[in-house]
């Protein structure tokens, strides 16, 4: 049956032929009118291309049951499927494509609502986890219509169709049965109350529009063709209407098999950082939103995830992942963990110690780690250092620096865990290695770069995408190399400025179009730390996230909706969640940043923000800072772990101090502190930056 499909359709099929007489989802519509921002040329290729934004749902340890976009369109991954909510009404039919406005709020914990309103009123669509056993989720539908249509007749459905937002599917079998539709032999949704419209066909004759003009229904249907689709739904009055409960069950085979070596645990608990960062309401609820995605995301394993697990989770999430990639270290060194090099879970290793201060997983674990030490040194770096006449071969690739400054963390890593451990000679090794390594690199950066008229580098030399200058910049976050104002970043940072840079996001390579969110946030992060304004970043992550925060990987620069694979990706997620910490503490070797990117950004018209035991490298620190009368006044409450030598605050020059508690140094608009601070006011000489 398989083949047959394949024969009618193939891999990009003529869907314009195919389902001519279909009501067409919204998305394609889209795409076939030359008058949209979105229109693509042909309009041959049936799939999603210009509104590739859905909240994935998933259940403890379960795969993605439900993935529902913006447009309250339900697709079942497993089956690759869609259901679609149409609405009938005072004689007419309203679609996803034609309501004239669709909203959302909630997360995937609590539930996603969205309301399509049409001409005489408005449905409502309620997905929620239902987490006490059995698992299944939990889908409520209502009408509401206004008070002079009361005694009209109403009817909702669900559209089944053969396809998702990658294009068609096959749906061979369906059947209504005990309450249950069945899709390719396969519960797909129990509906608590006996259906009053059901009606299935094969589209390669018709589409379900037709029952509504005959009322001839069927409870079953099979097609060899495999483009099943199907009408399943209720009608009566407006008020018969208001609440109609259905529920997704758990099928056995999608119980959750490990798609990637490392999995997040069920008992991930970030309840705590929900509360920690209190700012505008906006930010608040993004970083609310992203941080509850964080455990129901099933994704590869990398450094940025292991950094935002470090900073909001209680660290045993962390703990499990480093114990599980340690177990993967084979004799030589290397690591068998994809997007997860040795000298990255060294340098994550090290960020997850300075955060937790757990020196039992690195003194038992000592002799794994100083293999990957030898590892980074004889297989990675000692090839570089023998370069010598090639080396304007090998640092024109893309990625060849951002490697070194990796390597050079490392290195800088292990030193300090040496000296954690107590082993002093191996304290010694690293520092000379990483003083080797060092001259080298800048060598590379300052002669062949230098020579070449950019340090901005590298660059294909060929007319390629200057991906590789973007990546470079973890040199500065989160890698630290130089310390703020360095002129390698702050030429790269005018580089892509000029380059690289529309209304607030990064060019996705060119390859693949658009605005690449997850560099945007990684950029954001290194303006805040370089001292840059990151409102416009901080406005463009805002609005593509929408109500229910989540964020595709990549946007259409106009209409800021997602056109790239992942509708809901987990890599932004790690980055935006980082941003938004750079945005109210940093640490810098032996100094607290407080509240970084605050007070160079228009962002922040009235600063109300609190932070609560807020963890970082020194310990929990909690902050209040407000604006009282014609000052801001911050309140300052440490618990320090060890003390920083100092905590620093950068201002815009609008802004100056007249009241610090304890001792302070200041230098043009940067205020460096005594650590045991508690009170600081500000004042505003003029009309600058924050109002």
């Amino acid at each position: 049956m398989a083949s047959n499909f394949r024969q009618w359709f193939g891999a990009n099929p003529a869907p314009r032929t195919a389902i001519r007489n279909w009501v067409l989802p919204y998305w394609y519509q889209k795409q076939i009118d030359p008058r949209s921002p979105v229109y693509t040329f042909g309009g041959n290729d049936f799939r999603n291309g210009c509104f590739r934004n859905w909240t994935t749902i998933r259940l403890g340890n379960y795969k993605a049951l439900l993935n529902i976009d913006r447009f309250g369109v339900i697709y079942i991954p497993e089956l690759r499927i869609s259901l679609e909510l149409w609405v009938y009404s005072a004689d007419n039919l309203y679609t996803p494509a034609n309501f004239s406005c669709i909203s959302q709020a909630g997360d995937p914990e609590d539930g996603i609502l969205t309301v399509s309103h049409y001409d005489t009123g408005r449905c409502v669509l309620s997905i929620s986890p239902e987490h006490d056993s059995p698992k299944r989720i939990s889908c409520k539908i209502g009408l509401i219509g206004r008070p002079e249509d009361a005694l009209k007749q109403s009817a909702v459905y669900f559209a089944i169709r053969p396809y998702d937002y990658n294009g068609f599917s096959a749906i061979y079998h369906l059947e209504y049965r005990d309450h249950f539709l069945w899709v390719n032999h396969t519960k797909i949704l129990f509906l608590e109350s006996e259906l009053k419209h059901c009606f299935f066909t094969d589209g390669l004759y018709g589409d379900v529009t037709e029952y509504l003009r005959t009322a001839a229904g069927n409870t079953k249907m099979v097609t060899p063709e495999g483009m099943g689709t199907g009408l399943i739904g209720y009608s009566g009055l407006p008020a018969e209407l208001l609440e109609m409960k259905m529920y997704f069950p758990v099928a056995k085979k999608m119980i959750f098999t490990q798609r990637y070596p490392l999995k997040i645990q069920k008992s991930l608990d970030v309840s705590d950082s929900l509360n920690q960062i209190e700012s505008k309401p906006t930010l608040d609820q993004l970083l609310a939103s992203n941080l509850k995605y964080l455990k129901d995301l099933d994704c590869q394993f990398n450094i940025y995830q292991l950094m935002a697990l470090n900073r909001f989770s209680d660290g045993s999430q962390s703990r499990f992942y480093l114990k599980e990639c340690l177990k993967k270290i084979v004799w030589d060194g290397s690591l068998r963990v994809r997007c997860l090099s040795p000298e990255q879970l060294i340098w994550g290793i090290g960020d997850y110690y300075q955060l937790m201060r757990d020196q039992e997983l690195v003194e038992k674990n000592w002799s794994l780690i100083k293999r990957m030490g030898y590892a980074v040194w004889h297989q990675k770096v000692k090839p570089l250092l023998c370069m010598s006449n090639q080396r304007d071969i090998f640092t024109n690739q893309d990625g060849f620096y951002e490697k070194l400054f990796w390597l050079s963390g490392a290195l800088t890593t292990l030193e300090q865990l040496a000296q954690i451990v107590g082993d002093s000679q191996e304290n010694l090794n690293y520092k000379e290695q990483n003083r080797i390594l060092n001259a080298r690199l800048f060598r590379y950066l300052t002669h062949w770069a230098g020579s070449a008229g950019a340090r901005a580098v590298p660059l294909r030399r060929q007319g390629g995408y200057g991906a590789a200058v973007i990546d470079n910049l973890a040199a500065s976050y989160p890698l630290q190399y130089w310390k703020p104002g360095n002129s390698y970043i702050h030429e790269s940072l005018q580089f892509i400025f000029a380059h690289y840079f529309y209304e607030g996001g990064i060019f996705s390579p060119f390859d693949f179009q658009g605005i690449d969110l997850a560099r945007s946030a990684r950029f954001g992060q290194v303006l805040i730390r370089e001292g840059y304004d990151c409102t416009k970043v901080l406005k463009l992550l805002l609005a593509a996230a929408g109500d229910i925060g989540s964020l595709p990987d990549r946007i259409h620069p106009l209409t800021l909706k997602g056109i790239g694979e992942n509708g809901h990706d987990p890599e932004v997620i790690y980055q935006v969640l980082l941003l938004i910490r750079n945005i109210f503490v940093l640490e810098e070797d032996q100094i607290l940043e407080l509240l970084p990117g605050l007070w160079m950004s228009q962002f922040w018209e009235q600063p109300q923000i609190r932070l609560n035991h807020l963890n970082t490298y020194f310990g929990e620190i909690s902050c209040k800072c407000q604006r009282i009368g014609d000052q801001i006044q911050i309140d300052f409450w440490p618990h320090y772990r060890f003390k920083p030598e100092k905590v620093r605050l950068r201002f815009h020059p609008s802004f100056t101090p007249v009241f610090v508690d304890a001792g302070f140094r200041l230098e043009g608009s940067v205020l460096e502190i005594d650590p045991d601070f508690h009170k600081l006011r500000l004042k505003k000489r003029i009309s600058v930056g924050l109002s």
